[in-house]
């Protein structure tokens, strides 16, 4: 079921608790653990260099990929959300491990990628989906109601002007939001309108 050790692995995230997770682990051969949010492999890297067998789940067919690649001796990668993990765990055979890392949150390179439109910073397509199935970012901005929208910003965002926000998103032109750039212009032009005390939509 795991993959035979044929040669050391280009993946080079680095991650900043190295030494926190390995003394947590305690890798060794014969180990076999659960890296739930496979991502750029960081983890993963030094639970295989200390000899353990490493289950890599991930639901980004992008991570997955790169990690096939790689050919990383020891390492089984499977697709799907660490939620499920009894259930993908199950599918491969596997009943129990010795331990598990999950890292929760958007990795570097999922964010360095302009095409998945993870960052205002660049024009992108709004797109923003770890996996590539289901609605995109744009399919939300430019189909939701502006109360779904609304409780999304501030449930998720943390966001005061959750609604002045829904508001101008909503009042827009139809398809009007269709990358990074345009959304973030939207948005700032309704955060000056709120230090002006004027509506968005007369912007």
């Amino acid at each position: 079921m795991y993959c035979d050790r044929k040669r050391s692995h280009p993946l080079t995230h680095t991650p900043v608790l190295a030494l926190e997770v390995l003394d947590a682990l305690q890798p060794a051969p014969g180990k076999v653990f659960v890296d739930g949010t496979l991502g750029g492999a960081g983890h993963t890297r030094l639970l295989l260099e200390a000899g353990a067998q490493v289950i890599g789940i991930d639901q980004d067919p992008y991570a997955l990929n790169r990690a096939r690649e790689a050919q990383i001796g020891g390492l089984t990668v499977v697709q799907g959300n660490y939620r499920d993990m009894r259930t993908l765990l199950a599918e491969i055979g596997v009943s129990a491990v010795d331990g598990i890392l999950l890292d929760i949150g958007v990795s570097s390179f999922q964010l360095d990628d302009v095409e998945r439109g993870f960052s205002y910073h660049s024009e992108a397509p709004l797109d923003m989906r770890m996996a590539q199935s289901g609605e995109t970012a744009a399919d939300v901005v430019n189909t939701y109601e502006e109360a779904e929208l609304a409780a999304i910003i501030y449930e998720y965002g943390e966001e005061r002007h959750s609604r002045r926000i829904a508001r101008a998103i909503t009042q827009a032109a139809t398809n009007a939001h269709r990358t990074t750039v345009q959304l973030a212009e939207l948005i700032k032009r309704a955060y000056l309108a709120s230090r002006r005390g004027f509506s968005p939509t007369g912007l």
